[in-house]
């Protein structure tokens, strides 16, 4: 729970236009077109999906979870997938999965974290470290944003 640091695949590294992945809510301070060295996510791990299915390409993992997000195109046989998928512009693509929230912001897990704790659904030491995790810069605005908003052809990435 909170920010987490993931490592990207080239293809992750091309379409999200960043060497890793960070989150936090750092559209509220301008920095929506920024390119960052790292990209991190906020996580609340509490099911996933362990393996890349056939068709979809993996864009990252973290030391928790080897599929931290992933890719499939539209079924264009004039664009083989298998051969240079990064060179297919956003739009082409048809799913795009995170394991973590780019959704999320520092307050929203911080009041998540807190109110699990105050339920007793979460040890208050996880909680305070979650809180403090969930402060660290988040990129799921600015740069997962940014690709979602890409695959609508809104901005070009």
């Amino acid at each position: 729970m909170g920010v987490d640091e993931i490592e990207l695949t080239p293809l992750g590294k091309e379409i999200l236009g960043v060497d890793t992945l960070v989150c936090r809510d750092e559209f509220l301070f301008g920095c929506f077109f920024d390119r960052f060295a790292v990209q991190n996510l906020q996580e609340m791990h509490h099911d996933h999906v362990p393996f890349v299915p056939p068709s979809f390409l993996l864009l990252g993992s973290t030391s928790t979870s080897y599929n931290e997000g992933m890719v499939r195109y539209t079924d264009d046989s004039s664009i083989p997938i298998a051969t240079n998928p990064t060179s297919r512009p956003l739009t082409d693509i048809h799913i795009l999965t995170f394991q973590g929230h780019p959704e999320f912001t520092e307050s929203i897990v911080s009041l998540m974290a807190n109110g699990r704790a105050e339920k007793g659904k979460l040890d208050r030491e996880f909680a305070k470290e979650a809180c403090r995790r969930a402060a660290l810069r988040n990129d799921g605005v600015s740069v997962a944003g940014k690709l979602i908003w890409g695959m609508f052809g809104v901005v070009s990435a």
